[in-house]
């Protein structure tokens, strides 16, 4: 089933270094690389599905902080 973004705002910083543009999220340090902002930040979205489908998959094994980001990850993406 596809994802989409939804929930609360997601707050990340931008940088642009060496003609490349970073995407990061500073509260679980995720992120992203592109030429360009809208490259870099398609390319997030799909690093945060990606992490999330990761913690989905066990979730029941999972510590901790790995719930923690999973519950935060929910909060950001829902199922469409």
């Amino acid at each position: 089933m596809p994802k989409q973004f939804a929930g609360h705002p997601l707050v990340v910083q931008i940088q642009r270094e060496d003609g490349e543009v970073l995407v990061s999220e500073p509260h679980f340090y995720m992120h992203a690389v592109g030429l360009t902002v809208a490259e870099a930040i398609t390319e997030f979205k799909r690093i945060l599905v990606d992490e999330l489908e990761q913690l989905e998959h066990d979730e029941a094994r999972r510590g901790p902080r790995l719930k923690r980001q999973l519950q935060y990850l929910r909060s950001i993406v829902r199922m469409a």
